[in-house]
């Protein structure tokens, strides 16, 4: 890669785009009311296991009714506090959807823009790198990132790119991840 070498992408964002980046941001978050703990739940079936299996045949059922309850509600309560965020997101966000951005990738830093405005970012801001099924996603800090969707981009564009950043990447010490499903 030379000196001025740099690669530009061409692209469209849709509302699907940032859901499915939102999803992963809110499964890959610390905030424990988005993310419940899989150790949790997985902690309070075997609880609830030994309990059952401890009680007679009468009191597992009444047992049973308040338990599906509770893990009913707190379904229902996760799923409402993600559409209350994702209100909010696509609030925040509405002026981006369906519009072309343009990304540049140069030795220096990375550049994005959309609708005459123009982002350059320095290889230090960026915390890690993000290869899943459909995206690639770089990643800002804990609530922005830029999104790149692979399947909008032709397959040698597409792998270029991806041998451009991993070399990037590389030489500024920032860790990629692949990752098959998120969810």
């Amino acid at each position: 890669m030379s000196e001025n070498e740099f690669l530009k992408l061409n692209y469209k964002l849709e509302e699907h785009d940032y859901r499915i980046f939102c999803l992963f941001m809110i499964n890959k978050s610390k905030n424990k009311w988005l993310n419940p703990s899989k150790t949790a739940i997985g902690v309070t079936i075997l609880v609830y296991s030994i309990i059952i299996i401890l009680m007679s045949k009468q009191d597992i059922i009444s047992f049973f009714i308040p338990t599906l309850l509770f893990f009913t509600l707190y379904l229902i309560f996760i799923i409402f506090k993600r559409q209350i965020l994702w209100r909010a997101i696509k609030k925040r966000y509405l002026h981006l959807f369906n519009k072309d951005f343009i990304l540049s990738i140069s030795p220096e830093n990375v550049t994005t823009s959309s609708n005459g405005a123009l982002l350059q970012l320095n290889y230090s801001i960026i915390k890690e790198i993000y290869n899943i099924e459909q995206y690639i996603y770089i990643i800002l800090n804990e609530n922005q990132g830029i999104i790149i969707p692979k399947y909008k981009i032709e397959n040698i564009q597409l792998q270029e790119f991806w041998e451009h950043i991993t070399y990037l990447s590389k030489q500024n010490n920032i860790p990629i991840n692949d990752i098959n499903i998120f969810i």
